[in-house]
């Protein structure tokens, strides 16, 4: 007796994603729909916005990722907007970049248990951080393709978090938090110097320094010469924020 072939449209979540699940296309769909409280009609759209370009003769996520990362921008941009009336246009670039950078999509991934629906030609792509962070986007576009607006807005809302705080991606990037203030200020680009190296080639201690236009330099060590910037792009964002606050 002849055996039955799988349903192409089966075919790489099976061959591809060995769980002991072995998930279905119907499974799948139910999941994103506990994840998004949305229901994919077009599977199709649904199962690419998941496909990783590893899997070869098929459409992967990336034309998706392409969209959803606008999608997400606007909806973010709005959010953020409408949430703090205060704040000027470094203090919203500041959060903007908090809850759109690729750390902060992936624990998204993580949180609602998208990262594990990720089809792959191999389960150590879907662990990578940057192809969790392009599947959400690729999933938020999606969700705006198949429903609007409305459903990106509302999967948005229910996972990332808006506190009054401000973000401190100074541990995330200082550096690149310090750049797009100062930027933002019209302050030039932030300056570095290696002051001094001490210590044992074993055991070094590199000091940095940097200055912006009108800023006093500030200075800070670090094991290597990146870390003592780092740390020196963190005091300095820490002093501008603070005198911008007062």
């Amino acid at each position: 007796m002849e055996m039955a072939r799988r349903p192409p449209v089966l075919a790489h979540w099976i061959d591809y994603r060995m769980t002991p699940a072995k998930a279905t296309a119907q499974s799948v769909t139910q999941k994103i729909a506990e994840i998004t409280s949305f229901h994919f009609s077009d599977t199709s759209l649904l199962e690419q916005a998941l496909r990783h370009k590893s899997i070869t003769g098929m459409p992967s996520y990336e034309r998706l990722e392409f969209l959803g990362d606008r999608v997400l921008g606007i909806i973010i941009s709005e959010i953020l907007y409408n949430r703090f009336p205060d704040a000027d246009q470094g203090e919203l670039t500041m959060r903007f970049h908090a809850l759109t950078q690729e750390g902060y999509l992936a624990q998204i991934a993580d949180k609602t248990g998208l990262a594990k629906l990720i089809s792959s030609a191999s389960n150590d792509i879907g662990l990578r951080a940057s192809v969790k962070s392009d599947v959400v986007e690729s999933l938020i576009a999606a969700l705006y393709t198949e429903g609007g607006i409305e459903p990106v807005r509302q999967f948005i809302k229910r996972y990332w978090q808006f506190p009054d705080d401000l973000p401190d991606n100074r541990l995330e990037n200082p550096k690149s938090a310090l750049q797009e203030w100062s930027a933002q200020h019209k302050l030039g680009v932030p300056r570095y110097t290696l002051v001094s190296r001490t210590g044992s080639d074993h055991n070094p201690c590199f000091t940095a320094s940097v200055e912006i236009d009108g800023f006093p330099a500030l200075q800070a060590e670090g094991a290597t010469i990146k870390a003592a910037e780092r740390q020196a792009a963190a005091k300095l964002l820490a002093k501008l924020l603070k005198t911008q606050k007062s």
